[in-house]
């Protein structure tokens, strides 16, 4: 189980980057979290954790992210409000 949180102030809405990652050059990616286009994304288990927010980036704006693994489910956080969740975790 872990949390990984963050602030973020993205100066645009269309990029890709990830902030922070472990074991992201191989095939048993461990997780990664960052910018997808406009929205934030947590990526973990290889591609079995696959969450997008709801939240439409807005240049300039602080964003607090936090993103949850409790060993059964997964969830994506924006300003302490959930926008994505699943209990479609795999194994280790």
């Amino acid at each position: 189980p872990y949390t990984i949180e963050y602030w973020a102030r993205p100066s645009i809405a269309s990029s890709a980057g990830f902030i922070i990652g472990k074991d992201v050059d191989n095939s048993n990616l461990d997780y990664v979290v960052g910018q997808w286009g406009d929205r934030f994304r947590f990526i973990s288990r290889g591609l079995t954790i696959d969450l997008n927010s709801s939240t439409i980036i807005n240049p300039g704006t602080w964003y607090h992210v936090a993103n949850v693994f409790d060993g059964t489910s997964a969830r994506l956080f924006i300003n302490g409000v959930l926008e994505a969740s699943t209990t479609n975790v795999g194994s280790p």
